[in-house]
């Protein structure tokens, strides 16, 4: 999920000729990426937001939330971890353009879920 958000991004940058990649000159910062380090890539995120113009507005679609409420290998407690970290993004005062994030759920969704996306 947070990869495919990335890549997406990445894209828009290089297709605006507007990405700048000095932030990431530590080494072990590429490491953890390379490693798939979810605070790394929440990093790289908020890091690659900022480029965008303030008359941008980024959507963030996550189909079928359901898949992460479970407890298997982490998926969850990834999950609020990385929702945790969008409404940082959100909530930054320097950034220019505007982040909206959408979550489907196919069915109910479990009462935790609810708890983690209103938090």
């Amino acid at each position: 999920m947070i990869r495919s958000f990335l890549s997406q991004i990445l894209t828009a940058l290089v297709d605006k000729d507007t990405l700048a990649m000095n932030f990431s000159n530590r080494r072990s910062f590429v490491k953890d990426l390379e490693y798939n380090d979810i605070h790394a890539l929440c990093d790289l995120i908020h890091d690659l937001v900022q480029q965008f113009d303030a008359d941008t507005t980024i959507y963030c679609f996550v189909d079928d939330g359901s898949k992460f409420d479970v407890d298997s290998r982490g998926a969850f407690a990834s999950l609020k971890l990385i929702f945790g970290r969008i409404q940082g993004i959100i909530g930054d005062d320097n950034l220019k353009l505007k982040l909206k994030v959408l979550m489907t759920v196919p069915f109910r969704s479990s009462q935790r879920l609810r708890r983690t996306i209103e938090e």
